[in-house]
C-alpha cells in the first residue's frame, strides 16, 4: 500500500535536519526547505495530504503552505507555533504521520451533536466525515479555521472574546454566552431554509473577501518574505459583489457525457442566478445537445467546425464578467466555480483549476484522460476561467486565434484539421504576457472522463505531437514550465530516446551491455498506476512501444520542420 504523501518543511543548515532529511527521504516523503518553491515542489504539494513543520523557523512557512493548499498542518518540536492556528489532523494523513514522525501527538476528532460543533483552538472538529452545519466559535478559535469552516458552508455563531466577528459573514448577531449560542443553533436546525440561506452567505463571504480557494501564483514571494522575517503581503480584497459567470462548453455527439457534465454544472454552489451556461453544438446533426436546452443557451453550428472556431462562436453570447471553460467529458466538483472566482483579484486575468482523471473510473493501461495538477503553462480549456477584459470580448477580435492552427495545417497537412492543437496554450500565454497575472486554484477541481484503451486514437494523437516544436518555438517559456529538462515531452520521452540510442549502439558495436539503456523506459512504462496494475502494464509494453516510437518520429519531423528541438 502506498504511503500518504506528507510534505515536511525542515530547518536549513542544521545537522539534526540533515539527519532528519535522510530519514524522511528513505521513507519517500517530500522534504522542502522554508524557501522559494521549485516546479517539482509544486507537483509534490498538489497531492500532499498534510504539511509537517520541523523546528521553530518552519512553523510559519508550513502554516502558509497548508493554508494556500487547503491542507492540514502539524507542528513538531516547535515551541512557538502561533497558538490556536496549529492544526492537528486525524484525517487521511494519520497513518503516514505516525509512521514518519512518531513524536507527533494526534488528537481524535470530537463528535458533532445535531450538526453543531464547538471550535476552541482545535480544528479537528472540521475534519469529521460528515461536516458540521453550525460552528460555535469560542475565544480560542483561529480566524483561519473559521474561514475554512465557512468555505465548507458552516454557519458560524460567535461567542464574546473570539476573533470571529472579523471574518464571519454578516447575518447572525453574536451570542451573549454559550446558552444563547445553543438556542440560536437549535432555531437554525429547526429552520432548514434559513440555515441553507446562511450557509450560502457564508460561502459567498469567503469567495468575496478571502482567497482560501486559490493558490496564488506569487506564493514564492510570500514564502521568501516569511523566510526573511518580513511581513506577509496582504491579500487584495477589492470585490464587493459576486460577478456574473458564463460557463462555456462545446459538444459533439456525446449526449450521455454532456448530460453528466450539465448535471455537475447545475449542482454548483455558486448562485444559479449569476451563472449563464452556453453550450455549442458543433454540428452534431442529431439530438446530442438536447439535454442542454433545459439549463443552457445552445449555439448550433450547421457543420462540425474547428473547436477554437466553435468556442469563438459561443463567446459572442457570453454576458459574464468571468468566462469559465470546460468540456463535455468533464465533471466539475460542486465548488468548482466558487474556487475559480475566488482567484480573481485586481490584475488577474486567468485562473486555472486542477484537472484529474475521474477517481470513480478504473484507469487501465493505455486508457486516456487528462491530469493538470499545477500550472504547466498549457492552459487547457477543460478547466480554466478568464476575465472578460483578458479575453477582449468587447473588442470584436476573436479570443481563440487561427494563426497557429493554420500554420500547423500548412506545415503538416490535414492531421491537425481533426485534432485541435495549441490554440488554448496560445490564448493563455497572450494573456499572461499582457497586463494580467495568472493563478492556479488547486481546489477548483474537475474530474475528466477516463476513456478505454484505443490504440488507433493514441497513434493518431502521437502523430499530432509533431506540432509541439512549433508551439514551443512560439512559446519558449514552455521549456521552463512544461518540458522535462527543458527539452523532453515527459520522462517517458527521455526513456525512449535512451532506449533507441542503447539499441542502436548495441547493434553497431555488438555490445549487449548497451541495452541497459532500455531499462529507464521499461521502468517508467511498467510502473503500476494502481495496486496490482504492474502485470497489466507489462502486457501493454508492446503497445506503449509502438505509440512512443510513432511519437518520437513525429517529434523528430516537427523539430526539423520548425528548426526547434523538442524530444
Amino acid at each position: 500500500m502506498d504511503r500518504p504523501l506528507i510534505v515536511h518543511v525542515v530547518e536549513p543548515d542544521d545537522a539534526q535536519s540533515a539527519e532528519l532529511v535522510a530519514a524522511l527521504t528513505a521513507t519517500r516523503a517530500a522534504v522542502l526547505p522554508p524557501g522559494p518553491l521549485r516546479r517539482t515542489d509544486r507537483l509534490r504539494l498538489s497531492t500532499a495530504r498534510a504539511v509537517v513543520a520541523h523546528g521553530e523557523s518552519t512553523a510559519g512557512t508550513a502554516r502558509l503552505i497548508a493554508a494556500a493548499l487547503h491542507r492540514p498542518w502539524i507542528a513538531r518540536d516547535c515551541r512557538s507555533t502561533q497558538g490556536s492556528a496549529v492544526r492537528l489532523t486525524s484525517g487521511p494523513a494519520d497513518a503516514g504521520a505516525r509512521r514518519i514522525a512518531p513524536a507527533i501527538r494526534l488528537q481524535p476528532p470530537p463528535t458533532a451533536r445535531d450538526g453543531v460543533v464547538h471550535l476552541d483552538g482545535d480544528a479537528d472538529a472540521l475534519e469529521l466525515e460528515v461536516p458540521p452545519q453550525i460552528v460555535v466559535a469560542s475565544a480560542g478559535a483561529s480566524s483561519l479555521d473559521l474561514l475554512r469552516a465557512q468555505e465548507r458552508g458552516c454557519v458560524v455563531i460567535a461567542l464574546p472574546g473570539s476573533d470571529a466577528q472579523a471574518v464571519v459573514a454578516p447575518g447572525l448577531p453574536p451570542a451573549a454566552d454559550d446558552d444563547a449560542a445553543q438556542a440560536i443553533a437549535r432555531d437554525l436546525v429547526d429552520d432548514p431554509d434559513r440555515l441553507a440561506s446562511l450557509s450560502r452567505q457564508a460561502r459567498a463571504h469567503v469567495v468575496l473577501h478571502h482567497e482560501l480557494g486559490s493558490v496564488a501564483a506569487d506564493l514564492d514571494t510570500v514564502l521568501r518574505a516569511v523566510a526573511g522575517g518580513a511581513p506577509v503581503p496582504a491579500i487584495a480584497q477589492s470585490r464587493t459583489t459576486l460577478p456574473r459567470v458564463t460557463v462555456l462548453m462545446p459538444t459533439f455527439r456525446r449526449k450521455a457525457l454532456l448530460s453528466r457534465a450539465l448535471a455537475a454544472i447545475a449542482a454548483q454552489t455558486y448562485p444559479a442566478e449569476l451563472v449563464q451556461v452556453v453550450v455549442v453544438d458543433n454540428g452534431s446533426g442529431d439530438d446530442s445537445a438536447e439535454p442542454a436546452r433545459a439549463i443552457a443557451e445552445v449555439v448550433t453550428l450547421p457543420e462540425n467546425a474547428y473547436v477554437p472556431d466553435a468556442r469563438n462562436a459561443a463567446l459572442g453570447r457570453a454576458d459574464g464578467e468571468i468566462v469559465a471553460f470546460t468540456d463535455d467529458d468533464c465533471r466539475p466538483e460542486p465548488t468548482w466555480l466558487e474556487c475559480l472566482v475566488a482567484g480573481f483579484r485586481d490584475g488577474v486575468g486567468l485562473v486555472q483549476g486542477q484537472t484529474r482523471p475521474d477517481p470513480a473510473q478504473p484507469f487501465p493501461p493505455l486508457a486516456r484522460s487528462q491530469s493538470t495538477p499545477c500550472e504547466f503553462g498549457l492552459y487547457e480549456t477543460a478547466n480554466i476561467a478568464y476575465s472578460r477584459a483578458a479575453l477582449g470580448l468587447d473588442s470584436g477580435v476573436p479570443a481563440f486565434r487561427s494563426d497557429l492552427p493554420a500554420e500547423l495545417t500548412a506545415t503538416f497537412g490535414d492531421r491537425f484539421r481533426r485534432d485541435p492543437f495549441g490554440e488554448d496554450t496560445d490564448l493563455g500565454w497572450r494573456v499572461r504576457r499582457g497586463p494580467f497575472t495568472t493563478r492556479f486554484a488547486v481546489t477548483a477541481t474537475v474530474h475528466h472522463e477516463v476513456f478505454p484503451p484505443d490504440l488507433d486514437y493514441l497513434l493518431r494523437r502521437a502523430r499530432v505531437s509533431a506540432g509541439f516544436p512549433l508551439m514551443v518555438k512560439r512559446v519558449p517559456e514552455l521549456r521552463r514550465t512544461f518540458l522535462t529538462g527543458g527539452v523532453a515531452l515527459g520522462r517517458h520521452r527521455i526513456g525512449i530516446w535512451l532506449a533507441l540510442l542503447g539499441t542502436l549502439h548495441a547493434l553497431i558495436t555488438r555490445r549487449p551491455r548497451a541495452l541497459a539503456l532500455v531499462l529507464p523506459w521499461l521502468w517508467v512504462r511498467a510502473r503500476p498506476l494502481s495496486p496490482g496494475g504492474r502485470r497489466a502494464r507489462i502486457k501493454a509494453l508492446p503497445a506503449y512501444l509502438k505509440v512512443d516510437l510513432v511519437e518520437s518520429a513525429a517529434l523528430a519531423e516537427g523539430s526539423v520542420r520548425a528548426r526547434n528541438v523538442v524530444l
